[in-house]
């Protein structure tokens, strides 16, 4: 029997290095700092179909980014969170409003 839930605050990590798959880098910056040849993806939700074709599709471009075959091995770290959190709500609200005059206009 199958079990369905849904899942949010998903993160990818891939490497060709173990340990740089073992601890989850939220943060692009810290992961570039702290890994040689790690990459991750991260959304609140799925772009493909699945979460499998997510897996593959960052797998796919990571072993494409690095000219790697196929069947070379990497290490991937998946992290998620069920049930999802909910996205968060911004409300952008402009700092200013720029007061704009037409010079000219009309046709010549």
């Amino acid at each position: 029997m199958a079990v369905y839930f849904e899942i949010g605050d998903i993160h990818i990590q891939v490497s060709a290095i173990e340990k740089e798959v073992t601890v989850r880098h939220e943060d692009f910056e810290e992961l570039a700092a702290n890994t040689s040849f790690c990459t991750a993806w991260q959304s609140h939700e799925v772009e493909e179909t699945s979460l499998e074709n997510q897996i593959i599709k960052v797998v796919s471009t990571y072993k494409a980014h690095n000219d790697m075959e196929e069947e070379d091995a990497v290490y991937v770290g998946v992290w998620f969170r069920t049930p999802p959190s909910e996205p968060l709500e911004i409300d952008w609200t402009p700092i200013f409003k720029p007061e704009l005059e037409v010079l000219q206009g009309g046709k010549k």
